[in-house]
């Protein structure tokens, strides 16, 4: 009978021992993958620091290059108020010139003239204008992407 005990507690010692391998190799195979997976979650948050640091780069030259630009659109500003002041001053002008017309055919010519130099001074206006806010658009469109300005 002690020898039937010693072989069942054998046996159990033997189950024991199998389960504890099976539990150790698991535990060495978990550590495994969770040093991978560590190694894996650094790579991936220095890539985007890198991004980040992309990001953070090209914003700066796209202020810096809106920056540059400032005294130009401050410029077509001026520009354009002169633009309007010269308006103003030859609507002036061709009202003061009209009592002094004397005959029809001459306030007529004079009339088309005003009306075709407003008009024309109008569509200037428009133009300029327009390419202003063209190249504000391009530029704030450039810098929405991310790209970098145009020229770099």
């Amino acid at each position: 009978m002690a020898e039937r005990e010693i072989d069942d507690l054998s046996y159990e010692l033997g189950g024991i021992k199998t389960q504890l391998e099976s539990v150790l190799r698991t535990l060495g195979e978990d550590r495994s993958a969770a040093a991978s997976y560590r190694t894996e979650i650094r790579a991936e948050i220095r890539g985007l620091e890198t991004k980040l640091s992309n990001v953070e780069s090209i914003s700066k030259e796209t202020a810096k290059d809106v920056l540059e630009m400032l005294p130009d659109v401050r410029g077509l500003e001026t520009k354009l108020n002169n633009v309007e002041n010269i308006s103003r001053d030859t609507s002036k002008d061709v009202l003061d010139m009209k009592p002094k017309v004397q005959s029809l055919e001459e306030r007529a010519t004079m009339s088309k003239g005003a009306a075709n130099l407003a008009v024309l001074l109008g569509k200037g206006m428009h133009i300029l204008i327009g390419a202003v806010a063209g190249i504000l658009t391009i530029l704030f469109a450039r810098w929405v992407k991310g790209e970098p300005p145009v020229g770099h």
